[in-house]
């Protein structure tokens, strides 16, 4: 049977592509207010942003249950009995461990292998682009893994926002950081360092 990949919303891999390598997506919940959705289902990325620009309320996020992950591999039990699970860095969201926990949750025999990617976004939608090319190719969950484990110490990210507003209201830079950031009129690189997200110094 072939390996089937999953992996949630936060990737980033645009639909095309995960429809072309058949990659299996667990949504967070976005919640603006009183209101939660599901990312990239009951909300598109277009509405978001739209709306994050607009309401006073800086949304939060959800991450998925044990049970929201455990429906997706047991879908997938029905059609494999091999999966590999890869996901945002655990040190910070809790997806990892909730992926973790869905495993024990799994009624068909299935062997699932979670792995944390030590990044964010698009950096690790990429591992599961390739993890997905491998499982289609033939390869075994052993050799799956393998190739993504060894790909996650050479994955790294840069990226540069506009404003450190939302990084700092998120708890994610220090206020201090974004204050003097705003100041000097930087646009702040940021990076992963050990699966944290900090300021790059270079």
């Amino acid at each position: 049977m072939t390996v089937r990949v999953v992996t949630d919303s936060t990737a980033d891999i645009p639909p095309e592509i995960l429809k072309e390598l058949d990659i299996a997506v667990v949504p967070i919940h976005v919640v603006f207010g009183e209101n939660s959705y599901r990312d990239r289902v009951d909300i598109g990325e277009d509405e978001f942003y739209h709306r994050l620009s607009l309401d006073g309320v800086l949304p939060t996020t959800a991450v998925p249950s044990p049970k929201d992950f455990a429906t997706i591999y047991n879908n997938l039990a029905e059609e494999t009995d091999k999966i590999i699970s890869i996901h945002l860095t655990s040190k910070e969201s809790g997806i990892y461990n909730s992926a973790l926990l869905a495993k024990d949750m799994v009624q068909k025999k299935c062997r699932i292998e979670v792995i944390d990617s030590q990044t964010i976004s698009m950096s690790y939608g990429l591992l599961a682009m390739a993890a997905a090319r491998e499982a289609k190719a033939g390869a075994s969950l052993d050799q799956v893994a393998d190739v993504v484990r060894r790909s996650v110490p050479r994955t790294h990210i840069l990226f540069m926002v506009d404003t450190l507003k939302y990084v700092v209201r998120g708890g994610r830079v220090s206020r201090a950081r974004g204050v003097l950031g705003s100041v000097l009129g930087v646009k702040p690189l940021l990076t992963l360092k050990e699966g944290h997200l900090t300021l790059s110094t270079h």
